[in-house]
């Protein structure tokens, strides 16, 4: 197995995004536009997301997802799942393939797509363990936040629940001080 680099290259970062931008659906009327975290997370057209990264190099994080997918929709948070943008996507469709990935798990991260947002490959925490989780919400505005540390760790859904709800209560309490 190949090692993985540190963190994606500017190089890495460009076909990241090109991937992402063949994998759009295409409209005759405009070129496709490079999507951005906040245009995935806006189009789950839900205002609070989980954004679930994983790797198939880190079997817990694709074999649990399916459990993560419905704690964080029981919630009532939109499940965006992505994958290390290091890794060859061929490694990534043959992970999701495999019969050691649980058919819940498959299904939940079959809507994948590599993550490909510079500030977030570059915030501390973000690569070094998978899965690694972030909730994030829409403001009034339309701006998306993100609540909290990241939620780094395979562990039961007890837990995931319980880190969950932790970072929903501090946009409870950012709300209370606003006012």
């Amino acid at each position: 197995m190949a090692q993985t680099p540190a963190e994606p290259d500017a190089a890495a970062l460009e076909a990241c995004a090109q991937s992402a931008v063949q994998a759009l659906p295409q409209s005759a009327s405009s070129p496709p536009q490079r999507p951005t975290l906040p245009d995935r997370l806006s189009a789950t057209g839900q205002r609070r997301v989980l954004l679930y990264l994983w790797s198939p190099r880190m079997v817990l994080s694709a074999e649990h997802a399916g459990e993560v997918q419905a704690v964080a929709q029981a919630l009532g948070l939109a499940w965006l799942p992505v994958f290390d943008p290091r890794l060859p996507q061929a490694e990534v469709h043959a992970a999701l393939a495999s019969a050691a990935i649980p058919p819940l798990a498959r299904t939940a991260l079959r809507a994948s797509w590599p993550l490909c947002d510079r500030a977030l490959l570059q915030a501390p925490q973000t690569l070094r363990h998978f899965p690694t989780a972030f909730v994030y919400v829409q403001d009034e505005k339309g701006a998306w936040q993100r609540l909290g540390l990241p939620i780094v760790s395979a562990m039961p859904s007890v837990f995931w629940r319980e880190a969950i709800e932790q970072r929903l209560a501090l946009a409870q309490i950012a709300n209370t001080t606003k006012k």
